[in-house]
């Protein structure tokens, strides 16, 4: 039996050895990759831990719509649509390079360029910084060709609103033109963020007219057509119909949002483009 067990440790001893060695390997090999697994999720887990700590001290820039109106045209027939609100930082530390911008987004009808965004007339609103509980009275703008988008898409939505009420009033309204702004800021250390507001409108309210008996749509625009000497208020739908998204943001796409305004203001692109936080 002896003899036996010589024989094969003389015969067999190197295919041993080499058993041996990739039984141990494997089990290295095993090692590693459980070892690199739990690094890697220790790793994911403390940047998630420092990703949280960062955005609890971020700025955080929220607009509150105080109001809309235009006024009658004046002279040489212009009339702007005034949009006044209050911009404020909630967040634990001061907003830099704040702007603002507007668009309108229209539900059934299109620009003649096809697009269903009907951008702001006035220039981009820039604010250097807004310190923590900081409010800025705010205000963007629209014109005639603009408000005439408006009114048009409201007037469709309008008509399809009366149909449902005469029958399926059960059914939820059609919406609106949507107002949307836009706020983009960085931190101290110049990562962006953008703050998004979007408000569904519901008509013009025209101050001029009188409410004749219970039918409200009697003083509002649709279904009145809008009079060029008479002054106007915006009506805003319900708040539950408003939305507020607040995320981060590459600096490539704040660069291509803003450059859609900034034609007349080459001194934002400068700003962006020079800023010492690109890359």
């Amino acid at each position: 039996m002896n003899n036996f067990f010589v024989d094969i440790n003389n015969n067999y001893s190197n295919l041993l050895s080499l058993i041996v060695s990739i039984i141990i390997a494997v089990i290295t090999l095993l090692y590693v990759i459980f070892t690199y697994k739990q690094m890697k999720a220790t790793k994911e887990s403390v940047k998630m831990l420092i990703n949280q700590i960062n955005l609890d001290k971020q700025p955080c820039v929220v607009p509150v719509i105080k109001k809309g109106y235009s006024h009658a045209e004046i002279d040489n027939g212009r009339r702007w649509l005034i949009i006044e609100f209050d911009l404020n930082n909630i967040g634990t530390f001061s907003a830099v390079s704040v702007m603002i911008v507007s668009h309108l987004n229209l539900k059934y009808t299109t620009t003649k360029k096809g697009t269903h965004e009907v951008p702001m007339t006035s220039t981009i609103e820039y604010q250097p910084f807004i310190a923590v509980n900081e409010k800025k009275e705010l205000f963007v703008a629209y014109e005639n060709k603009e408000i005439e988008y408006l009114i048009k898409d409201l007037e469709i939505s309008y008509n399809k609103n009366v149909e449902r009420l005469k029958n399926a009033p059960h059914l939820n309204h059609y919406r609106g033109t949507t107002l949307i702004i836009q706020i983009f800021y960085k931190n101290l250390l110049g990562q962006w963020f953008k703050t998004e507001l979007s408000q569904e409108i519901a008509w013009f309210n025209d101050n001029n007219l009188q409410i004749n008996g219970h039918n409200l749509n009697s003083i509002t625009v649709p279904p009145n057509e809008l009079n060029p000497k008479h002054d106007v208020d915006l009506q805003f739908s319900w708040l539950s119909n408003s939305q507020i998204d607040i995320n981060p943001i590459d600096t490539s796409e704040v660069n291509r949002i803003i450059k859609n305004y900034s034609q007349h203001q080459p001194e934002i692109m400068n700003l962006l483009n020079n800023s010492p936080f690109n890359t």
